[in-house]
This record gives C-alpha cells, structure tokens and sequence, in this order.
C-alpha cells in the first residue's frame, strides 16, 4: 500500500526491509534491520500523539526508544500526554537517552490509521482520505472488513 500512496512522488522512497524479515515482526525489529543495513544513520520514527500514548504496551517498547528518535505529531482529540506515568510504564528509563522532538504549530489532521481501519469495517467511505490507488487495493483485497 505504501508502494501505491507515494508512486509518481520523488520526494518519497520506499525501504522493502521489513519484507525480508520473519512475521510477525515489530518495530523494533525493523529499526534494529534499518541500523545494522544503514550504520551512519540516525532514525526517527514519526508517530501521532495518540500512538505515542501507547508506546508503553508495544513490544518491547525500550528498545524502540534505543534505536530511534520520535517525532510526535499533534492528533486533534487525542489524550492529553502524562509525561509521569508515560515513564513510569515504561520503566523509568533514562529520560536523557530518549530523543522526543514535539511538532509545533502543525495543521491539524484528524486522520489516523486505526480510524481508518474503523471506517473500512462499518463500510464507510475513505474517499480522498487515502489515495485512490490504496482505497482500490483495500477493495479488491478485502482488507480490514470485520472478521
């Protein structure tokens, strides 16, 4: 799908590495593959203030924070961040390790992908919320409709 959303734009290129390893994987997995194929960089992971709430239950949450920073985006409705308990679930690491780059002054975009999910299930309508090419392969794949 991410290969059919940027198709025609240069600004974008597609890494396929996560094809490569076993599934189910996890994000910490795909960045610990990125970091041993690509050494010299340095890598964010760019997450809607919702996901970053729940940062804490992924799997293994730490490590994610080990090999990557993240830049989190403001999500209009989302939960207000309790830096606290955030750590505290987390474990309390070090806070210094951890690289959080707040987006400020942002349009707002009301659009996340579990809503989207959500509305392809209940068969509403995604139109000119995804490009055309992705709405038409979730269609022709059957994807996301409820179990």
């Amino acid at each position: 799908m991410t290969r059919l959303a940027i198709v025609g734009n240069t600004s974008f290129r597609l890494e396929t590495i996560e094809e490569t390893l076993p599934a189910p994987n996890f994000t910490y997995q795909t960045l610990e593959a990125l970091k041993s194929a690509h050494k010299n960089a340095d890598f964010h992971l760019i997450l809607g203030e919702d996901s970053l709430n729940d940062l804490p239950g992924w799997r293994e949450p730490r490590l994610v924070l080990d090999r990557a920073g993240l830049i989190v985006y403001p999500r209009p409705g989302a939960p207000t961040w309790n830096e606290a308990l955030w750590w505290e679930k987390l474990g309390n690491p070090a806070k210094d390790t951890a690289r959080l780059i707040w987006v400020k002054d942002a349009a707002l975009v009301g659009i996340a992908s579990r809503d989207l999910r959500k509305k392809v299930a209940a068969g509403e309508s995604i139109r000119y919320l995804v490009p055309r090419a992705v709405e038409i392969y979730l269609k022709q794949n059957d994807l996301y409709l409820p179990g």
